[in-house]
Formats: structure tokens, C-alpha cells, sequence
């Protein structure tokens, strides 16, 4: 699997678990539906702006979106080093 498809992937699962579909989460940043789906598919590499927009509306971290942690969420990585 590809940088995109990881990418595509943890947002397609960080999004369904917030019970939102793609135009939700176009809305929250300001960006065409046809745009996050492209990115979702693995068919286009976000940004950076765009990644920390979404990372910040699917109450995730930049890192889970690049696959390099398993978790999603900002408090269970902190948990998970001790800083909570």
C-alpha cells in the first residue's frame, strides 16, 4: 500500500467512525467533495495545510493519517507514552 492509499484509508475510517460522509467532512474544510474523495481513493496526496485540517476535523493525528501510529486520536497517543 501507498503513501495515498494509507492516507485515503485512515481518513475514510477516521470519518465513518465520526458517522460523517465525504461532503461532512468537506464542509469542515473547505473543500470540494469531489476533492476528499479523490484523496480517499488514494488518487491524490493532500497538502500539508489540507492533511493538519483534516487531522484537526476528524479528531486525529497527522501521524495515524500517515499510518505511522495505530492510533487515532491525540489523547490515546498521549496516554499511550505516558503523558495524560
Amino acid at each position: 500500500m501507498n503513501i495515498n492509499e494509507i492516507i485515503g484509508e485512515r481518513m475514510r475510517l477516521a470519518r465513518t467512525r465520526k458517522n460523517w460522509n465525504q461532503s461532512d467532512l468537506a464542509r469542515a474544510v473547505n473543500k470540494p467533495r469531489q476533492h476528499i474523495s479523490q484523496v480517499e481513493q488514494g488518487r491524490q496526496q493532500p497538502r500539508a495545510e489540507l492533511l493538519i485540517d483534516i487531522a484537526d476535523a476528524l479528531g486525529v493525528t497527522i501521524d495515524y493519517l500517515l499510518g505511522r501510529t495505530p492510533v487515532p486520536d491525540t489523547e490515546a497517543d498521549l496516554a499511550a507514552v505516558g503523558r495524560s
